[in-house]
């Protein structure tokens, strides 16, 4: 047993992160948990290190605590998992060092980076996806069950993702290779084993498609995974994320109107359904000067996450704000986890 994990602990960290769908650029990439609004998760591929740590949530350790973390299993699962991935990567991928060895042709993996090089949003490709996987009745249960009604999801237009085998196939018919690579929709997969080979939709199994709509278009959507495993959400390879979810709300505002600013995409849908106008932000790096000119007339509420990370995100806003010239007050939850779980609780409680 011992000789089998030291094997699989030798396995270089940047071939187990490939294999788990981490993009690493360098040595660093963004923290699966979710939390990142920049690059904190880094690798360290030396054989002497051979591991990784995260600066933001404070986690670290060998390949088989990566593969815990990332998977959301236990030691014996993770072992067992790395073991099926030295067996399929044969010798090579046990070599420090040797990390991309293994891609396929080089000059698929050459022709992806540089299509990649360009990506950009796509909303006629990003619309036709939406229409293609509307949700289903288990889509419908996970979002009644977060407390949303019917013509609010459609409001949303929320979709739902959950037949990756063929769907890649479809697209590509439809789009053709090069443009689903240079709308973020598909990614390079090239992890340690011929089984991981080739490329694939940015989502891989069963989950909620959130669409961002901009003037009558598409211009993003990100997933929430049904799965309990981390990560919960799944953005676009590459593409920039908006800088609000719910923007087009703001159009319809007149000065003086409150605006709600939620830490999450469900609770700005939460806030819409109890007749607040409300958006979203996807970490408070992502607010540029043009989006805060957009609240410059108008009563500005911040609605954070009830922890310590939300807090955090919270003062980060109201600062950006205040640099600008805007106040905004922030509203602190009594209880629940964010507004969404707050939100039910009042409603559960009231009944």
């Amino acid at each position: 047993m011992q000789g089998g994990l030291d094997a699989v602990k030798r396995i270089p960290i940047l071939n187990v992160a490939a294999a788990l769908d981490i993009d690493v650029h360098r040595n660093r990439a963004m923290c699966f948990t979710g939390h990142d609004s920049k690059p904190s998760l880094t690798f360290y591929p030396d054989a002497a290190k051979n591991s990784f740590y995260c600066f933001g949530c404070q986690i670290g350790g060998t390949t088989i605590d990566l593969v815990m973390k990332r998977q959301g299993v236990g030691f014996k699962e993770a072992v067992k998992w790395l073991e099926d991935q030295l067996a399929a990567g044969t010798s090579r991928a046990s070599r420090p060092g040797r990390w991309r060895t293994y891609v396929g042709k080089a000059g698929e993996a050459e022709k992806t980076r540089k299509l990649q090089a360009e990506i950009q949003p796509d909303p006629d490709v990003y619309s036709w996806l939406m229409k293609m996987n509307p949700l289903r009745d288990d889509g419908v249960s996970y979002l009644r069950l977060r407390g949303f009604r019917g013509d609010i999801i459609k409001h949303f237009g929320v979709g739902q993702f959950h037949r990756p085998e063929g769907a890649l196939a479809h697209a590509v018919r439809k789009w053709g290779e090069s443009r689903l690579l240079q709308c973020g929709l598909v990614k390079q997969q090239d992890g340690p084993g011929p089984r991981t080979w080739g490329r694939r939709f940015v989502w891989w199994d069963n989950t909620i498609l959130f669409p961002f709509v901009q003037d009558g278009e598409v211009v993003y959507i990100q997933g929430r995974r049904l799965s309990d495993s981390p990560p919960k959400y799944v953005n676009l390879h590459g593409v920039k994320r908006p800088s609000l979810f719910n923007r087009q709300c703001l159009k319809a505002l007149k000065p003086g109107d409150a605006i709600y600013i939620c830490e999450g995409i469900p609770d700005a849908i939460s806030a819409t359904q109890e007749g607040l106008d409300a958006v979203a932000v996807l970490g408070a790096g992502q607010l540029d000067e043009g989006v805060v000119r957009e609240f410059d007339h108008l009563r500005v509420y911040i609605v954070p996450d009830r922890d310590e990370a939300g807090a955090r995100i919270a003062r980060k806003i109201q600062d950006m704000l205040m640099s600008k010239g805007k106040v905004a007050e922030i509203l602190r939850l009594p209880m629940g986890k964010d507004l969404s779980d707050y939100l039910r609780l009042v409603a559960h409680k009231s009944v």
